[in-house]
């Protein structure tokens, strides 16, 4: 298991092969289906605080451009249930929306807010806090996840249980893999095999499949011999294990992978679109990416092409528009495939609260639905695109 990606801005002193731009244009690349709060609310709406990079440190504009706190940070990421994480120095710490500092910089690590709470280091031991700054557990764990349905998973002397959103351990680490709850069961891995074990920690589904992931929609994929199919709640099999790939069930379908190509199934394991892509991405907001050689589209639910496969890369779409990459600069299309920003970034992000990051020549800047610059682009030797908690 890995905590969860976060957007960070991180100072580096030598860019050499791993670039930005390179991270960025990653994310475009063609592959395939392989976290109680007594503060006073903020003045200052947290979505429209940006980060951004000026003369070696971070600051925060908000979405007009205008400059809100100072750049002074070594490393800033975006706000998160009214907090954002910061480095001063090789210590990570917490400020508010005015730029206060309201959990002091103390640890060796430090994750974004989620659910209430945040994983931190120190001293070598992880553990969490709340938004006071407040450490509600032990620093006991070897390893710590964020929390989902109110439980996260911890590890001990490389085994894995649960606490809850108290801090108490509610079942024991004696689990060689566990995932995080979903849909009120949560997979563990006991002698080498997958199972499922309730919120109490009953084994409700035995342990019997070689591979696997969490519930969704109802259901969760299961490897038996090699192939891949679906298990309902009780354990039934109710698509039988026979594709060579496949993904969790999204807006109703799973993509899956049969005979070295990628198509759509329902519930039912009927193929609603056929396996005839190259490669394939599983449905968000109404649109799947779907790869024809090396050039990607875009089908909806029944199958139709909708934005025939012409780029080199694409993104989900969010906020109603995609960045897709034509020789190799990045622009934006929206829902019927019109280009409503020209292909002319080396990096793009979508598009959130009306505002994208774009990166051109080793540079970071924000535009709007219209193209128009928010921030011209600055100095980005300093960021990283997403990446995991600096644990």
């Amino acid at each position: 298991m890995l905590p969860g990606a976060c957007t960070v801005f991180r100072r580096e002193r030598t860019m050499k092969k791993k670039s930005i731009l390179a991270a960025c244009l990653a994310l475009l690349t063609v592959v395939s289906c392989g976290e109680s709060e007594s503060r006073v609310e903020s003045a200052v709406n947290q979505d429209e605080l940006l980060p951004v990079v000026l003369n070696g440190k971070v600051g925060y504009i908000k979405s007009s451009g205008e400059m809100e706190i100072l750049p002074k940070y070594d490393i800033a990421t975006s706000f998160s249930e009214g907090l954002a994480r910061i480095l001063i120095g090789t210590k990570y710490g917490y400020i508010n929306p005015e730029g206060e500092i309201v959990i002091e910089p103390k640890f060796d690590g430090a994750s974004d807010f989620s659910e209430g709470v945040a994983l931190v280091v120190f001293n070598g031991k992880r553990g969490y806090i709340d938004k006071t700054g407040n450490m509600f557990t032990s620093l006991d764990f070897d390893n710590t996840w964020g929390f989902s349905e109110d439980y996260a998973v911890v590890s001990i002397e490389g085994r894995y249980g649960f606490i809850n959103n108290k801090g108490d351990i509610v079942i024991e680490p004696i689990y060689e893999i566990a995932n995080n709850y979903s849909e009120g069961l949560a997979l563990v891995v006991t002698g080498g095999k997958r199972g499922f074990i309730d919120q109490k920690g009953d084994m409700v589904i035995e342990p019997e499949f070689d591979g696997g992931s969490s519930f969704s929609e109802g259901l969760a994929r299961v490897l038996v011999n090699g192939k891949h199919g679906y298990i309902d709640k009780k354990g039934n099999i109710v698509i039988e294990p026979v594709y060579e790939q496949a993904q969790d069930f999204t807006e109703g379908l799973a993509l899956v992978r049969l005979n070295g190509k990628f198509g759509f199934i329902d519930k039912q394991g009927n193929f609603v679109i056929k396996p005839e892509y190259d490669k394939a991405w599983s449905f968000s907001n109404g649109r799947a990416r779907v790869a024809v050689g090396n050039k990607v589209g875009y089908v909806d639910t029944a199958g139709d092409i909708v934005i025939k496969p012409q780029y080199d890369g694409a993104s989900i779409f969010s906020e109603g528009l995609a960045f897709v990459s034509i020789n190799g600069k990045v622009g934006y299309i929206n829902e019927k495939g019109k280009v409503v920003i020209e292909p002319q970034y080396e990096g793009a992000s979508n598009f959130e609260n009306g505002y994208a990051r774009i990166y051109e020549k080793h540079k970071m800047g924000y535009i709007d639905r219209k193209g128009n610059y928010i921030w011209n682009p600055t100095d980005a030797t300093l960021a990283t695109e997403l990446c995991a908690p600096p644990f």
